[in-house]
Order: C-alpha cells, then sequence, then structure tokens
C-alpha cells in the first residue's frame, strides 16, 4: 500500500485488495473505502496469503518485500492475465528466479528508474502495451 499507486487504483478499480506487512504503515495510509480490502500482513511472506486462497484478479500490482516478490508472481500466473511489479531490473529482488510460463509476454517501461514491468497473457494487451511501454 502506498500514497501514489493505491489511491490511483482505488479510485479506477471497482474492487480493489491491498496486502500490506508493516504495521505502521498500514495505520498511515488504511482508508475507510468500502470497495478496498485492505489486508495487514505482518509477514514478509505474502505468497503465503496468496497461497491460502484461490482468488482471480484482473489485475495484479507487485511491490512488497524482496523475498516475496518473485513467489507472488509465481502464485499470480493463472490467477490474472496482467501483472505488474516494480523495481523490475533492480537485481536484489532476484528476477533471474522467476519462471515465466510461455503464455506471458513481459513488456518494460524504461522512462523512469527504477523500472516497472508488465506481464500478460491476453494477446488483445500485447499490441496496446507494446506501443506504450518498449
Amino acid at each position: 500500500m502506498g500514497n501514489y499507486s493505491t489511491p490511483i487504483l482505488a479510485e479506477n478499480c471497482n474492487k480493489l485488495t491491498s496486502i500490506e506487512t508493516d504495521k505502521e504503515w498500514f495505520s498511515k495510509v488504511r482508508t475507510s473505502n468500502s470497495d478496498h480490502r485492505q489486508i495487514l500482513w505482518s509477514a514478509d511472506n505474502v505468497q503465503d496469503y496468496l497461497l491460502a486462497n484461490n482468488d482471480q484478479y484482473d489485475f495484479a500490482f507487485v511491490d512488497g518485500p524482496v523475498k516475496s516478490r518473485v513467489p507472488c508472481i509465481h502464485n499470480l500466473f493463472d490467477r490474472t492475465d496482467l501483472i505488474m511489479f516494480h523495481d523490475s531490473t533492480t537485481r536484489c529482488y532476484r528476477w533471474d528466479q522467476l519462471n515465466v510460463p510461455y503464455k506471458y509476454k513481459r513488456f518494460d517501461y524504461l522512462a523512469l528508474s527504477p523500472t516497472t514491468s508488465i506481464f500478460s497473457s491476453n494477446s488483445d494487451h500485447w499490441s496496446i502495451l507494446d506501443g506504450f511501454l518498449q
């Protein structure tokens, strides 16, 4: 949860689920929006939350603890056809450990640093993303 992406998503989504691992930060950015399910997960293993349920998503944005980013993305493949992940070229996140299913295509937004990237399995997105992100 944050001051930038979270409000933008909350304003533009019918329903939003956010998972935060920092209790103090959670209390600062939490809102009263009834369409925004806000979960405090008090450990860095956010992927365990995903393993505990079978929710499907229209879109997922991954930006959390270092150790959970790759496992979260692995758990989101086949739950959504659109995954955005932040700091996508920063080595400490161990992106080299990603096992991307063949049906997902990667798009990188290189105009800003750190880089943000998207995986999409929906070929309808590909032409839009190709023109916009690369």
